[in-house]
């Protein structure tokens, strides 16, 4: 597949998984020709290196030797500079942000919001920042670079130029999710419980729209809990985790009598999850409070009293409830594993496949216990049993008759 081509990237990803299939996470990590070989110590990594290269070889890879380096004890990868410490900008990127000129249009506007956008959860309260900026992206906008943009731009620099290092998530220790709501965005800090301290992973927040700002307190609350939770998925998933926040209402959140509407869908949304609520006081909340509450004007009046006016509760129309749609940013949850039999077989194969099942350390339960659970299942055995069945006409007509008692597992004939 030639480079220039839409689909040259997705072959050559492909290629790579397939390729380092069972070395992903274990061995090493790769996106398209830039690949991390690592381990605990120095001669796991030495011998991780070896099965990799040996991989390359069989499938007639060609390494050139100027463009990779062997025992660094930092690299970059995909923007961001590795290390031991943890996580951290690429300085490059952070030179090209500190000597950024001043937008004269939109599209410098967008292209500087793009780059900056791309270091978002280094940065506390980004969107906040960022706001007068986002504004003048809009459509019907008429561009005009104002005071508050000057301000929002250089204060970004800034944030950009100092921005934190944010550590590595570990197998064990707890996953706490700090969110809070203001007027007009909402915000969180997602940190983990590690050797006994609590660490900072990433920041995340986001502007409400006209509709949001409209909701009442315990609504937004509520609106930063789902949104944050969906938006660190890839990190709580199958955990245990704490949600903490001040707003004491939401303790009683898995109680909540007889939620409708829009209430109902996000809370069925959070029941996949487990949790627990806990209330902090605000003076002890302020890592998630700052990422929503630094001021935000739509007007240029000083005096304005509709920017600096508390909204009450709202009732939402119900019919608008069922049809609305929140934007929310979420990551899609990817099975990096993918089974392929063309893989070529090395003499530490059996030693891979068996630990396939563990090499993405989400993963809380292995292929065998889930299978072991279904076939003990006292209806999913009898679906089961027909998939094996060489009538399909007998198949189907059970299958119609196990979909009334099981649902959706009759039809599709999934287990």
């Amino acid at each position: 597949m030639p480079f220039g081509l839409c689909n040259a990237p997705s072959c050559f990803e492909r290629l790579m998984e397939i390729v380092l299939q069972g070395y992903q996470w274990e061995r090493c990590l790769c996106y398209l020709d830039d690949v991390i070989i690592f381990g605990p110590t120095f001669e796991k990594a030495l011998e991780n290196v070896e099965f990799v290269f040996e991989r390359f070889r069989q499938a007639n890879i060609k390494l050139k030797p100027k463009k990779f380096s062997l025992f660094q004890h930092q690299v970059l990868f995909l923007g961001h500079l590795i290390t031991d410490e943890g996580i951290a900008c690429d300085p490059s990127k952070i030179e090209a942000v500190r000597d950024w000129p001043t937008p004269k249009n939109i599209n410098e506007v967008r292209s500087f919001l793009g780059l900056a956008g791309y270091y978002r959860r280094f940065i506390p309260e980004f969107s906040e920042i960022a706001s007068t900026l986002t504004h003048l992206t809009k459509k019907g906008i008429r561009f005009e670079w104002t005071t508050q943009c000057q301000e929002s731009f250089e204060c970004l620099k800034s944030k950009l130029i100092s921005a934190p290092i944010l550590n590595y998530p570990s197998e064990t220790g707890q996953f706490i999710l700090d969110t809070d709501a203001s007027g007009h965005a909402i915000g969180a800090v997602l940190s983990q419980i590690q050797n006994g301290e609590e660490k900072v992973l990433a920041y995340a927040s986001k502007m409400l729209s006209d509709t949001q700002r409209n909701y009442c307190t315990t609504y937004r609350e509520l609106l930063a809990v789902l949104t944050f939770v969906k938006h660190f998925r890839h990190y709580l998933i199958g955990q245990n985790f704490k949600i903490r926040s001040d707003h004491a209402s939401l303790r009683w959140l898995k109680n909540f009598k007889n939620p409708e509407g829009m209430v109902a869908r996000w809370i069925s949304v959070l029941e996949s999850y487990n949790f627990i609520i806990e209330h902090r006081k605000g003076s002890q909340h302020t890592n998630a409070d700052a990422l929503s509450r630094k001021p935000y004007r739509l007007c240029k009046r000083d005096d304005c009293p509709g920017c600096d006016k508390d909204k009450g509760c709202v009732k939402v129309n119900p019919l608008m409830a069922e049809n609305d749609q929140d934007l929310d940013n979420t990551i899609p949850y990817e099975d990096i594993l993918e089974q392929n039999e063309t893989i070529p077989h090395t003499e530490d194969s059996d030693d891979i496949n068996e630990s396939l099942d563990f090499s993405n350390w989400l993963r809380i339960w292995s292929n065998e216990e889930i299978k072991s659970w279904q076939e003990n299942d006292s209806d999913l055995i009898k679906i089961i049993q027909l998939k094996t069945q060489s009538d399909e006409n007998l198949v189907v007509n059970k299958c119609l008759v196990l979909h009334m008692k099981l649902g959706n597992y009759g039809v599709a004939g999934n287990c």
